[in-house]
């Protein structure tokens, strides 16, 4: 399967997003992961579905909520 350029590159360049999920969001927000669902369900918090999986780009948490500690 081809990934178009940018990906591969920022894959390569180790710039790649990091994707969190459900129960890395609910910690970071102090909420129970199904409310951290229920948020995603409704588009209230962008997520992305990946095999039946939630999974949050840690980026668009960050914008919401301020920077994570590492």
């Amino acid at each position: 399967m081809n990934e178009p350029q940018e990906t591969q590159s920022a894959i390569s360049s180790g710039n790649a997003p990091v994707l969190l999920t459900v129960r890395e969001v609910a910690g970071i927000c102090r909420l129970a992961e199904p409310t951290i669902r229920k948020l995603a369900a409704s588009e209230k918090l962008p997520s992305i579905e990946i095999g039946g999986s939630i999974r949050f780009r840690r980026d668009a948490i960050e914008s919401l909520i301020g920077p994570l500690g590492d």
